[in-house]
């Protein structure tokens, strides 16, 4: 409204110019004069015209977003509901816990810190009082990805080493997380465990070469409407956005810094969450 005010006294002062400058310039009411008028009206008949038009424009447009929600929004809060369901009811099932690990040469400098901390998650889980058995798989990834233990009980998980922890390579992660994914489907094909999965990379992918962004997301995507979880933390990257790339919920999305501290902080994290799903 405050734009059409503007726009009325805008026009009324070029309709009046345009009747008194032909009088200003001629000294007279002649034919300039009429003219002048004649555009003058012609000039504000249109402009008000095309403001009501417009107007009116703009009011249906806002009824229809009223009327049409985004559908993308609700059905992706329709994902995040039916997903936090299922991990409730998750909890009273036998536990997978996949833990995907970054392996490329970028953690050298946080080998040693990543091992130890590592472990210290280990041992607590395998400690975590709850009635329900727990099953461990470890899976790092480079250029292509290695298992370091396959789908153990948590009890008998031996500690991760300097041996089979040696990071070198590129970031091969959309190949990993397919190919686990389909591993893990094999072993959860009844729906009948809860499936934990973490994720942690201190960079953006850049090895793949069998699966692509979008099959991980729709692969994801359909998981945690299963009832699995995506737990994704990053170093050097944006993790909220990498995380909603792949069809994981921001919110069990975080961000670390690739340093000694910084690993320790997400390692501690990750135990607590895995502690809070299992209970």
């Amino acid at each position: 409204m405050r734009k059409l005010r503007r726009t009325a006294v805008l026009l009324t002062l070029i309709f009046t110019f345009s009747i008194f400058y032909p009088r200003y310039k001629t000294k007279s009411f002649g034919i300039s004069t009429i003219i002048g008028m004649v555009i003058g009206l012609v000039v504000t008949a249109t402009a008000i015209t095309s403001l009501i038009f417009l107007a009116n424009k703009e009011e249906t447009d806002d009824d229809n977003l009223i009327e049409q929600p985004d559908e993308q929004t609700d059905n992706s809060k329709k994902t995040d509901e039916n997903s936090d369901k299922n991990a409730l009811n998750n909890r009273q099932k036998p536990t997978e816990i996949v833990f995907i690990l970054d392996e490329s040469g970028s953690m050298g400098h946080l080998k040693d810190s990543t091992i130890s901390n590592f472990n210290e998650v280990l041992e607590s889980q395998k400690n975590l009082d709850t009635k329900f058995p727990a099953y461990f798989t470890t899976v790092v990834f480079s250029n292509s990805m290695k298992k370091i233990c396959d789908h153990r009980e948590i009890h008998e998980v031996e500690n991760m080493t300097s041996e089979n922890y040696k990071p070198s390579g590129c970031t091969a992660l959309m190949d990993t997380l397919g190919k686990t994914i389909n591993e893990m489907s094999e072993i959860d094909k009844d729906n009948d465990k809860n499936v934990i999965f973490i994720i942690i990379t201190d960079g953006y992918e850049n090895a793949s070469r069998e699966f692509k962004r979008e099959d991980i997301k729709k692969m994801i995507e359909a998981k945690r409407e299963m009832g699995w979880n995506f737990i994704f933390f990053g170093a050097n990257i944006d993790s909220n956005k990498e995380a909603e790339s792949l069809g994981i919920d921001k919110k069990y999305a975080s961000n670390f810094k690739a340093t000694v501290v910084g690993m320790s902080e997400c390692m501690r994290e990750c135990n607590e969450i895995m502690c809070s799903m299992r209970r």
